[in-house]
């Protein structure tokens, strides 16, 4: 009843207007009152980062779509905003992530990156001029550090958009341990697309990206 409810608030202004985040159904993490925003919040200089090959792909994904290049995209667990840079300037990008970004350049089409507790229920809202436009969803090396994963993706899945998102399964080569990672959650593959399809997504395409010594899968994803 909770999540249909909040369907119906969609198509109206729940996950939109001035405001940066709006509160979802989540359960959160019980071990902890809220994130750690220490965790992601990366520097971002010149160098260049191992990642980038991952925003490239997913921006292939995007940009490939079989409607059209979206008008605005929203970058949930944007980081250094490696996915903005690889979108023409034409695209409203609007990052969001558990905290700001240092040392990055910004673009014009650029938004500042809304900071949104992610692991809280927190999630970032549509611009108000960009309500009703076509859009795209991205959750690139997000996912791995989520609490509560079946929430995360049922709040994605509100954005009633396609959604490009990545993640290490613990059962693909070079995966990690949680405590190496300090990741919040190991699924395999199977399960991970397993949530995939019960959050009401499905599968459009794969990649295989090794991002940082591990192998990232990204999913295109359909909201069915």
């Amino acid at each position: 009843a909770a999540w249909g409810a909040l369907l119906a608030a969609v198509s109206s202004s729940h996950l939109r207007g001035a405001e940066d985040c709006v509160a979802v159904p989540y359960h959160g993490c019980s071990h902890r009152q809220k994130s750690e925003p220490q965790l992601f919040h990366a520097y971002c200089g010149p160098e260049d980062r191992p990642w980038k090959q991952r925003a490239v792909v997913a921006a292939n994904y995007i940009l490939s779509d079989p409607g059209g290049p979206p008008v605005y995209v929203i970058d949930v667990g944007a980081g250094c905003m490696d996915l903005g840079e690889q979108l023409p300037p034409t695209t409203h990008y609007v990052p969001a992530d558990e905290a700001p970004p240092a040392g990055l350049v910004f673009r014009g089409n650029f938004h500042k990156t809304k900071v949104c507790d992610l692991n809280a229920g927190f999630f970032p809202t549509v611009p108000p001029f960009l309500v009703g436009q076509r859009s795209y969803v991205a959750a690139l090396g997000v996912i791995e550090y989520m609490c509560d994963v079946p929430s995360f993706l049922a709040a994605l899945r509100l954005y009633r958009a396609p959604v490009v998102v990545s993640y290490a399964a613990v059962d693909t080569p070079n995966s990690t341990t949680t405590t190496a990672m300090l990741r919040e959650n190991s699924f395999t593959s199977l399960a991970f697309q397993a949530l995939l399809s019960s959050a009401g997504f499905r599968i459009g395409g794969t990649s295989s990206i090794p991002v940082g010594g591990l192998n990232n899968v990204l999913y295109n994803l359909t909201p069915v």
